[in-house]
């Protein structure tokens, strides 16, 4: 399904102007309180998409790292690295991990439990296969490699930007979902988050203690 091409700016100050729609309170709301919203619930939802089918990911949703590190027997992130939503059985779901070199070997992401007896085969003893530790990416059998190129997706498309130094991506960069989370985006902010502001409001009203917040 096709992503809509708006940055989170867009999508936030799109919200914002649903809840001034429907509620007579224009001040109780901050801007970064809808974008953390976003951020939360499209993890939520896209989670809930994975569990039902880890092989259904929507293009849209993808971000690429390019993750620097050191190589050994293992090539080691020399930082930690974004957190990836999981698929079900908890392999993070990562779709790419590329080195960027013409044919080169291809290489498998898997599980850090399950990567410690991948090798054991008779006929793998050699194959490259990546895998997340403590936030850190390694992967085993490579000597050489400086760089990788990881694709995936990420539980926070902000943290993602910024790992890659990106300063201007909530104005200037696609935010990665497709339609179909973003109506159910839709429907879950105005039935949770919206009437959770609405209750606060109403306790402030009553009790005469300012119990909103505008940190997000």
């Amino acid at each position: 399904m096709a992503n809509l091409n708006k940055t989170l700016n867009e999508y936030s100050y799109d919200f914002m102007e649903l809840y001034r729609a429907n509620h007579k309170d224009t001040d109780s709301l901050d801007i970064r309180q809808i974008k953390n919203w976003i951020d939360n619930t499209r993890a939520i939802l896209i989670k809930q998409r994975l569990d039902r089918n880890p092989f259904a990911v929507d293009g849209s949703w993808l971000q690429t790292l390019t993750v620097v590190g050191t190589s050994g027997t293992y090539f080691e992130s020399t930082s930690q690295i974004p957190v990836p939503i999981n698929k079900r059985g908890g392999e993070g779901c990562i779709t790419l991990v590329d080195t960027g070199v013409l044919f080169a070997e291809d290489i498998e992401f898997t599980t850090y439990a399950e990567a410690k007896a991948f090798n054991n085969g008779k006929f793998n003893s050699t194959t490259k296969y990546g895998f997340l530790k403590e936030h850190k990416f390694f992967v085993k059998n490579e000597t050489s490699a400086e760089s990788f190129k990881v694709t995936g997706v990420w539980q926070s498309p902000r943290l993602v930007a910024a790992y890659n130094g990106e300063s201007n991506f909530d104005t200037s960069t696609t935010y990665p979902m497709d339609q179909s989370v973003v109506d159910d985006m839709k429907n879950m902010i105005l039935k949770t988050n919206f009437n959770f502001v609405v209750q606060q409001i109403e306790d402030k009203l009553a009790d005469g203690v300012d119990s909103t917040s505008k940190e997000g």
